[in-house]
């Protein structure tokens, strides 16, 4: 929820002022938007509350008095973490009972197309090519981070067993790099940030690709598009709540060059590149207007 009562809020930065283009009080009833995404062509945005998943078509452009053309579709379960293919024609949300489904987006209808049951509360999940990394709740018997391939032919997936690993703490987010070569897990732990290759169908940890922030209370990372900086929003205490930037292009020897560090005015819950790289965008608890 946003002050003033919107759920969601929509800007122009064309002139690198947030502009408000787009805002709706109250879209869906009740209840807190948890997520708002745009697929890769721009056209569509999914999001979800509770156990409703959302796709509005936003491609005949801006509606400021009445709803773009939406639909729905309900789960078993509360949602937790959801994603575009890198293809957009697909979602994939995993679900608090440890359910992970994939939907095709059919421009009218988000039709199931297969679930598997992780056995313990998805935390994360993210695409890329033909993989899904998810990561789970760490107190449960399964590893708290999986990969499952997914197949076009069949629109099904299943687990890579030489995957499954471990974070040691409590994941807030898993993220592939832009390649699909490696793939970060980001939470409450030790490290906070761990960064693993992807080769062959195998996680393998990269050992001097680390971040530690001392067990932060909150961690939240971004990819860069390009690939080669990362950044790292962090909160540990009223006095001790900050941005990073990181160089990660030499990740292959394990290299986490540290850039920038600045001091931000809030509790961060988010940090995300803009589409071009140029620009990074956090939201948290306590921002300015």
């Amino acid at each position: 929820n946003i002050s003033g009562g919107y759920e969601a809020v929509f800007y122009d930065f064309s002139n690198e002022t947030l502009d408000t283009i787009l805002s709706r009080q109250n879209w869906w009833s009740s209840g807190i938007l948890k997520q708002v995404a745009w697929d890769p062509s721009g056209r569509y945005v999914f999001s979800f509350k509770t156990y409703r998943l959302y796709a509005f078509d936003f491609s005949a452009g801006w509606y400021d008095t009445v709803l773009p053309p939406f639909y729905y579709t309900d789960l078993a379960a509360d949602i937790s973490s959801a994603a575009w293919s890198s293809c957009g024609n697909y979602i994939v949300a995993g679900t608090i009972d440890g359910t992970i489904a994939i939907y095709i987006n059919t421009g009218s209808a988000l039709t199931l197309k297969d679930t598997v049951d992780m056995g313990t509360e998805v935390y994360s999940v993210d695409w890329i090519n033909n993989f899904i990394v998810v990561s789970g709740d760490p107190d449960g018997d399964n590893d708290d981070v999986q990969v499952y391939e997914f197949d076009q032919d069949a629109e099904t997936i299943s687990l890579l067993e030489n995957t499954k690993k471990d974070f040691n703490g409590t994941v807030n987010k898993v993220e592939w790099h832009p390649s699909g070569d490696y793939m970060s897990v980001v939470g409450i732990g030790s490290p906070d940030v761990q960064i693993y290759d992807f080769n062959g169908g195998i996680l393998s940890e990269i050992p001097d690709a680390q971040i530690t922030f001392s067990h932060s209370t909150y961690t939240f990372f971004d990819i860069s598009p390009c690939g080669n900086y990362v950044a790292a929003a962090y909160y540990k205490s009223a006095d001790d709540k900050k941005l990073q930037l990181y160089d990660v292009s030499n990740i292959d020897n394990g290299e986490t060059i540290l850039l920038s560090d600045i001091d931000i005015t809030a509790q961060p819950f988010y940090v995300s590149w803009s589409p071009n790289g140029e620009y990074l965008a956090v939201g948290g608890q306590g921002f300015a207007s």
